[in-house]
């Protein structure tokens, strides 16, 4: 049961652990709750998948703060000019070498990319809304990616998209007519009024889709030392209690201290807020007795959730390695 489901049980390992170890968490998304009476922003309701839609959001959200592009396990599913496009319109150009010989290499997955300047704030723009269209076929090529994993090749991945949305090389899916891309028209504009700059501020530093275990725990993005989660629900009041858990199982997950975490937030994209808590206020807050050790936290969580993480990489190395044609049924020690 990865993270974010147990985050959603009461009955999961992560929920009984936060419940003994830091029992008062609920004053912090009770500060969180008083935050969202005074939104930036009032979302609409789109007739559509609203988790493809949140998932849209994030890619688009990474590639405008990122200084090189990421999410590349779904970018690869789109067309070379699709891909192309979504990258220069997110402020992108392909790595000049002025004392290297021209590799005429021009398919973007094999390109260097550097930025040039932050997402334009039109978006009524062609080459904007054909980027929000592009992130919007990427992500519904999700699923289908957790399944291929990470060796399929390239061309197989444009081919099943090309297959899947009976497309034109170069088109897209997605209309200004079509629900889901006007529901992320308005997520993006939000988020260029009043969601950008705060973003922006939390730091230089931007680590996308940080695994924190594989096939476990992939929070959404690391700001400076700010763990982001962006959840886009036009009532999210009632999930606020959740989605903390959640966040806490990604930092508690970081054993090694490999992110270098110091605050944690979401990001609300309906309401385009932004609501931060430092790591150090979450855990005296969250407890009545003396502040317990982040380290000793992270290290009796791993203890608790072993077992359930050896599951999941047994079950990945033996999906990696399949045995050979005429293995016998029981395996060597």
């Amino acid at each position: 049961m990865s993270i974010t489901r147990q985050a959603s049980d009461p009955g999961s390992t992560l929920c009984a652990f936060l419940d003994a170890r830091l029992p008062q968490r609920d004053l912090i998304t009770q500060e969180w709750s008083s935050r969202l009476r005074q939104p930036n922003w009032t979302g609409i309701e789109v007739q559509t998948d609203r988790r493809h839609l949140g998932h849209a959001f994030e890619v688009r959200l990474g590639l405008d703060l990122a200084d090189t592009p990421g999410h590349w396990n779904l970018l690869s599913f789109l067309p070379l000019e699709q891909c192309d496009g979504l990258l220069r319109a997110a402020g992108f150009r392909p790595a000049e070498y002025d004392h290297l010989p021209d590799s005429q290499t021009s398919d973007p997955l094999l390109l260097a990319w550097e930025r040039i300047s932050r997402s334009e704030p039109d978006i009524a723009h062609p080459k904007q809304q054909a980027a929000l269209a592009a992130c919007l076929d990427a992500t519904a090529m999700d699923q289908l990616s957790h399944k291929l994993g990470d060796e399929t090749p390239v061309q197989t991945r444009r081919a099943l998209f090309l297959h899947l949305h009976q497309m034109s090389v170069s088109g897209s899916t997605s209309s200004v007519e079509d629900p889901a891309l006007r529901g992320l028209l308005e997520l993006w504009n939000a988020y260029l009024r009043y969601g950008q700059e705060p973003v922006v501020r939390l730091g230089k530093r931007v680590v996308l889709a940080p695994e924190l275990a594989a096939g476990f725990a992939t929070a959404d993005l690391v700001l400076g030392q700010t763990l982001v989660e962006i959840k886009t629900v036009l009532e999210p009041a009632a999930y606020l209690d959740q989605w903390l858990r959640q966040i806490l199982g990604y930092v508690l997950l970081d054993r090694f201290n490999a992110l270098w975490l110091d605050q944690i937030a979401l990001y609300l994209g309906w309401q385009a807020l932004l609501l931060p808590v430092s790591i150090e206020d979450l855990l005296s807050t969250a407890t009545s007795g003396p502040t317990p050790g982040l380290e000793t936290l992270r290290e009796d969580f791993h203890e608790a959730i072993r077992p359930e993480l050896d599951q999941v990489v047994g079950y990945l190395q033996r999906r990696r390695y399949p045995p050979p044609a005429q293995a016998s049924s029981s395996r060597p020690l």
